[in-house]
């Protein structure tokens, strides 16, 4: 009798076991991998001296998604924006602003296509001209920048646009 209690015990486990592995291997199905690619910028420093002829910006196209993605880097392209916020010498509050487009204008270049992988990144260092009239006052200065990048899908193409901003300080330094 007690042997007859340890089969059924026994049929019952498997029993369980095999209705628990079928739930877990039916759960939610995966999902697809998707694209996902994002731009994104930063300065190289908050500070600088007035007078200095560039801004080194560093500007970063990565691919956050689980694909692969084609991208045409000759298509990179940057359009800045300078908002004057704060006058260090007379103490006082500026509300002005300039504005470029960093790229040459013309006719467009030949295709550059670089391969991003999963997780993948693609940077690129852009020199932002600062020597304009318009930055020749220590003080403190917001640059909005706007870049895109074309993205090459499966049959289509599309262009990804971001912006970013960033206030750094133009400072009067000493001179050697």
């Amino acid at each position: 009798m007690s042997s007859l209690r340890f089969v059924c015990i026994s049929v019952a486990a498997i029993f369980m076991v095999g209705v628990f592995s079928g739930v877990s291997s039916a759960g939610t199905p995966k999902e697809e991998p998707k694209e996902s690619v994002e731009i994104f910028s930063y300065l190289s420093s908050p500070s600088v001296c007035v007078g200095t002829e560039h801004l080194k910006v560093r500007i970063v196209v990565t691919n956050s998604g689980g694909i692969p993605v084609n991208l045409d880097i000759s298509r990179l392209s940057t359009t800045v924006g300078f908002v004057a916020l704060f006058d260090i010498t007379e103490m006082k509050f500026r509300h002005e602003s300039f504005s470029s487009i960093y790229d040459p204008i013309g006719q467009t270049p030949q295709p550059q296509i670089t391969a991003l992988s999963p997780k993948g990144f693609f940077e690129k260092d852009i020199e932002v001209p600062i020597n304009s009239p318009f930055f020749s006052r220590a003080g403190f200065y917001k640059l909005n920048l706007s870049s895109s990048v074309r993205v090459n899908r499966l049959s289509q193409s599309s262009d990804l646009f971001s912006s970013d901003s960033a206030i750094f300080e133009l400072r009067a330094c000493e001179s050697k």
